[in-house]
């Protein structure tokens, strides 16, 4: 059974209310070819409630800022939690809106990548108590990791988009 949820896209100062689910496979709730964006929690809620989808509020938010900051500067500077949350995140908008996306290839590069953005994570679950993995960043891991953002950033400016 799914579970939805309130997810918040924040681009350009702007925030894009969506409805997230988590289930067998996780994803996003379209709008045809589109992701379904909301202005506010309320106008999402209202659809929520108009389409029998009962929304939990304490969902969780993206800044796309933060990806377009790092692949402008091409940084090395990488944050893995936010980082991890952003591969997910691209993932699952990618399998509902039925487009590729590049960090979904099956290869041991990326998977090794992210292997070690969940491992850099520090996640309490899974790191034991004192302990802190800090992973050292190749530039080929580096660049792997830039064609995971930049392609992101492509199915965020082709699929984000609030309809009125």
């Amino acid at each position: 059974m799914e579970e939805y949820y309130k997810f918040v896209f924040i681009l350009d100062s702007k925030e894009y209310y969506c409805i997230w689910f988590s289930g067998e496979k996780d994803g996003f709730v379209t709008d045809g070819d589109k992701l379904k964006c909301f202005y506010d929690f309320d106008q999402l809620q209202t659809f929520a409630l108009d389409n029998n989808i009962e929304v939990f509020d304490e969902g969780s938010e993206l800044s796309i800022n933060l990806a377009q900051k790092w692949d402008d500067q091409k940084g090395e500077n990488v944050d893995c939690k936010y980082f991890l949350h952003y591969w997910n995140m691209m993932s699952d908008l990618s399998y509902s809106v039925k487009e590729s996306f590049y960090g979904d290839n099956k290869n041991s590069t990326l998977n090794k990548l992210y292997d070690k953005l969940f491992w850099g994570s520090n996640l309490p679950a899974v790191t034991p108590e004192g302990k802190e993995y800090i992973p050292i960043w190749s530039k080929k891991e580096l660049d792997e990791l830039n064609k995971v953002v930049k392609d992101g950033l492509r199915l965020i400016n082709s699929y984000l988009e609030i309809k009125v």
